[in-house]
């Protein structure tokens, strides 16, 4: 995955140099990069479900730093900065799996974001540049996430059984972030890094019962945990 999203950062700069940046009003920009998840409950679901078993589970994922695509609309302020609206998607997860002579076990936390907000970028002026100009960016969102939990029971010379349960939480995030942008062929590419802090705390339920929520043991409840860093690059097209 990760040679993939380095294949694409490169081919968009590549694309976005030969593109002529026009001074318009409006910009549309698409950014990739890699996103980290604090996911503190879920960790904590997953070793409550291998405490519960009987047999070993082994952890092989445990909600990895993971990439993340955004796009952006935004439009460019009499003072030099930016005010617009973005969505960003990443998709992480968990996993657990035992094997032996007669069979594999395996459990997926499958954890799904899309993010929807509004996005201020302020430049420094007091850092005058013609080619590089740095920039504060304040972004407040809600967090639309979704958990999966799918096990499968594959037994030899008996076949496969499966079972899912599929899981809601909505929360609101900042993310401060500081930034460069760099004209490449009079066009900008925009590198980031920032922090996104869940400001809201409220976890995992069922669609249609906001009621039913996923708990684990002491009646503690379960949420996505999207606290982490966020490191990207972009760039936009002006219209």
């Amino acid at each position: 995955m990760s040679g993939k999203v380095t294949s694409l950062l490169v081919m968009f700069i590549t694309l976005g140099g030969s593109i002529i940046a026009q001074t318009q009003s409006y910009e549309a920009e698409f950014s990739v990069g890699y996103s980290s998840t604090s996911a503190t409950d879920l960790k904590k679901l997953q070793a409550e479900v291998i405490s519960s078993q009987n047999f070993e589970y082994k952890v092989t994922d445990n909600f990895p730093a993971t990439p993340y695509l955004n796009l952006a609309i935004f439009k460019n302020l009499e003072d030099g900065n930016r005010v617009g609206l973005f969505w960003r998607y990443l998709s992480t997860g968990g996993r657990l799996t035992v094997s032996d002579y007669s069979g594999t076990l395996t459990s997926d936390q499958i954890l799904t974001n899309h993010e929807i907000g509004a996005d201020l970028n302020i430049y420094l002026k007091e850092f005058p540049q013609k080619l590089v100009r740095p920039f504060v960016e304040l972004q407040i969102s809600a967090l639309l996430s979704r958990l999966e939990m799918k096990d499968k029971a594959v037994i030899i010379n008996s076949g496969e059984q499966s079972e899912s349960l599929s899981l809601v939480a909505q929360n609101v995030a900042i993310t401060p972030s500081l930034g460069f942008e760099v004209i490449i062929k009079n066009h900008p590419i925009r590198f980031k890094a920032g922090y996104l802090i869940e400001v809201t705390q409220f976890p995992f339920h069922l669609k249609e019962n906001r009621d039913a929520k996923l708990r684990i043991s002491n009646d503690n409840t379960v949420g996505p945990g999207l606290t982490g860093l966020r490191i990207g690059v972009g760039s936009a097209i002006g219209f």
